[in-house]
């Protein structure tokens, strides 16, 4: 019994396997890429009200919990996406127009590769974990949420690391049904910075942002 000590990308490269794994990789990049323009064509229809609104929309944290979107309301596109496609829900999100992140093809080429090289070297791992970190404290600054510390850095990196899905259904629950409150958002009567005027104590998702994901918008 022969137990590697080797890093998997040097296993690899010894075992001369560098083309089956590349080609598997190519073949999972170019499924995602089909999956995802069948998502945009398909799925990208507005989504009917939540059944379960919050009271209020928190300014300290996210408005909805990690396991909020197992509820599957208003329907099961975020639960299931989350779940069995994440980097096509997780790229919708990183792309909307609230965030502002990365483009949405961008966003999807990006983390399918990465998670490719993820099982051949922990580096594509740390990248892949501090790209979703970084988006995911980008969504905090667009809510003014606080952001850019220790402790929100250490709540991220824990939630991917524990509950990839969870958190990817909390940032898109978040970006869909909550709008934003600083200069990004649009509209607002009251200027750059002012509160999206709220309804039932509750503010209305933006009807544009709301049904057209990312995968629906040009470059």
């Amino acid at each position: 019994l022969v137990v590697p000590t080797a890093l998997p990308v040097v296993h690899v490269a010894q075992q001369g396997v560098w083309a089956e794994t590349l080609v598997g990789g190519a073949a999972y990049v170019l499924l995602m890429l089909i999956c995802a323009y069948l998502y945009g064509v398909c799925f990208t229809y507005a989504y009917p009200d939540l059944r379960l609104q919050p009271v209020r929309p928190s300014r300290d944290d996210f408005t909805f919990g990690l396991l909020d979107g197992c509820r599957c309301d208003p329907d099961w596109r975020i639960c299931c996406c989350s779940w069995f496609c994440a980097p096509i829900r997780w790229a919708d999100t990183a792309g909307s127009p609230k965030v502002r992140f990365l483009h949405f093809w961008q966003a999807l080429i990006l983390f399918t590769v990465l998670e490719v090289l993820a099982g051949l070297t922990a580096v594509a791992i740390l990248l892949l974990l501090a790209m979703a970190v970084v988006s995911r404290q980008r969504i905090r600054q667009v809510y003014g949420m606080q952001s850019g510390d220790c402790e929100t850095c250490s709540k991220d990196c824990l939630a991917w690391l524990c509950c990839t899905p969870c958190a990817i259904m909390q940032e898109a629950l978040q970006i869909e049904f909550i709008d934003v409150y600083d200069d990004y958002s649009q509209g607002s009567p009251s200027g750059p910075g002012s509160p999206v005027p709220m309804k039932g104590g509750f503010p209305p998702a933006s009807p544009v942002a709301a049904s057209m994901p990312a995968a629906a918008y040009p470059a």
